[in-house]
């Protein structure tokens, strides 16, 4: 009889032991699972603001652009203005050459 219950001992604290180990296997594959759940959350993060800055970046350089470009019309328009008051003057000043010789022709 204490063989057959030492026997029975003996398979109760095997079953007992494999119970454990599958519950440790278990709480392992969870753990694993929820790490990975978390690993594809922070890539998933990471894409996005990846994806963000890019855009941020590619807006920005769309800027100085547009910035450079409105530089370049007001530099043009800047040296229109200077040469049409230069050829102003030029105007003026020629008229009164003109006039100053017509003056002279005079007398």
């Amino acid at each position: 009889k204490e063989r057959k219950d030492r026997e029975a001992e003996m398979r109760k604290r095997m079953a007992d032991i494999q119970k454990k180990k599958k519950e440790i296997l278990k709480e392992r594959e969870q753990k694993v699972l929820e790490h990975m759940d978390n690993v594809d959350a922070h890539l998933k993060q990471n894409r996005e603001k990846k994806e963000k800055d890019l855009e941020l970046k590619v807006e920005l350089e769309r800027i100085k652009s547009d910035q450079a470009q409105e530089n370049v019309r007001r530099e043009k328009a800047r040296q229109r203005q200077e040469s049409r008051e230069l050829q102003e003057l030029h105007d003026d000043l020629s008229a009164i050459k003109r006039n100053r010789d017509e003056a002279l022709d005079k007398l």
